[in-house]
């Protein structure tokens, strides 16, 4: 059933307020993976106070851009799913070992953002790897 635009609406404020309150985004492509892993994935980020959220890449742009984020995710492949976290590297961290412990090809980091800019997959492993 398609959504209402009131539902639209609300989903865009929600995602506002999330960008809002992370100190960084991390963009992954979870295609493939089991929702078992992604369930363990979300439990150790809870841990961390950070969240992970699958989201519509459309609507995910829309509410970047609304922020004055001027990113255009279209172009990423997959599934996005986006990890709002409070510290840096925490999100970063997490992402980045998950990926490394996922079966081949289910889980990969994608990019990110902080600070307002966008973090390409190698910068986000960079940040990963920050004590």
């Amino acid at each position: 059933m398609a959504l209402s635009k009131v539902q639209k609406k609300e989903m865009l404020s929600r995602l506002q307020d999330s960008i809002r309150e992370a100190n960084s985004l991390v963009f992954t492509d979870f295609s493939g993976s089991e929702v078992k892993s992604l369930q363990a994935l979300r439990g150790q980020l809870r841990a961390e106070g950070a969240q992970y959220k699958v989201v519509k890449k459309t609507l995910f742009t829309k509410a970047l851009n609304s922020l004055e984020i001027d990113i255009s995710l279209e172009d990423l492949p997959g599934n996005l799913g986006v990890i709002f976290a409070d510290d840096p590297v925490a999100g970063a961290k997490i992402s980045v070992d998950f990926a490394k412990k996922a079966k081949k090809d289910t889980f990969k980091v994608i990019g990110g953002v902080l600070e307002g800019g966008f973090l390409t997959e190698t910068q986000v492993t960079s940040l990963a790897k920050l004590p």
